[in-house]
């Protein structure tokens, strides 16, 4: 029997929903780093980018060096995964070939919930 020692799995945590990402990576028995900044990129085995809003992830990406490390690292052979708005951003950075559409409800901020009445079929 093949024992994988745990791999350091890397979470983009700029902004958005990573939490959910911790507890499936740690039930799966690998370590859990947030990645914030480049220095805490070092040394990952794979790396995933959760959801949020694909234009915040973007720009604070540039701002942290984050999007050409993952761009680097991704032409190197690290694993990384996106789901919802990190699977946008990973079409943005050109690193998954798939067409992405946004919702059509413009930015998080013009985003609400309410409690409607509706009468038919």
């Amino acid at each position: 029997m093949i024992v994988e020692k745990p791999r350091i799995v890397g979470i983009l945590a700029l902004q958005g929903d990573f939490e959910e990402h911790e507890i499936m990576v740690r039930e799966l028995g690998h370590e859990v780093r947030f990645v914030r900044s480049l220095e805490d990129a070092e040394g990952l085995s794979a790396c995933i980018l959760p959801g949020g809003e694909s234009t915040t992830l973007m720009k604070l990406l540039a701002e942290t060096g984050l999007d050409k490390w993952l761009v680097e690292s991704a032409q190197k052979g690290l694993p990384i995964f996106g789901t919802c708005a990190g699977m946008i951003v990973l079409s943005q950075l050109g690193l998954i070939e798939i067409e992405t559409e946004r919702n059509a409800y413009g930015p998080q901020l013009s985003s609400f919930e309410a409690t409607v009445d509706f009468q038919g079929k």
